[in-house]
């Protein structure tokens, strides 16, 4: 059974959501006895899902924001992050290996392979045609 940590945060400034994002997240884990890897790896994953939902949110508008809820459960942590801006096909994105000539990436575009290297699951929604769910999971032992 999954239990909230917190009621949702709201982020809305890339610069300013990546301190908030950092702290809600790594307090969670803390707060939760996460081991330190485990938090490190899930603290990028859900910032990195937050600065895009808000850097590319409502096409770079001063309104776009994000929702960020955290759940943990014995096996598992899992993030749950919604968006009000286009609907993004995150599903037609490929995870990366480290073989990739990266240099092709130099203007942005790691994002979600990043995402979906870090997580064990990566899930997404659109929510009919208001936005996006993105749902990271990480197991955890």
């Amino acid at each position: 059974m999954l239990r909230r940590h917190s009621n949702k945060i709201f982020i809305k400034s890339p610069k300013r959501g990546l301190i908030k994002t950092r702290k809600f997240v790594i307090c969670f884990c803390k707060e939760n006895g996460l081991k330190e890897m485990d938090t490190d790896i899930f603290e990028m994953a859900v910032t990195e899902a937050c600065h895009n939902a808000v850097r590319h949110g409502v096409k770079n508008s001063d309104g776009a924001y994000c929702e960020l809820e955290l759940f943990i459960s014995p096996d598992h942590i899992k993030a749950i992050v919604k968006d009000y801006s286009d609907v993004f096909e995150v599903d037609e994105i490929d995870s990366f290996d480290l073989d990739q000539n990266f240099l092709q990436y130099k203007n942005g575009g790691l994002g979600i392979p990043l995402i979906k290297s870090l997580m064990d699951k990566v899930e997404y929604q659109h929510k009919d045609g208001n936005g996006n769910i993105l749902t990271l999971i990480k197991n955890i032992d």
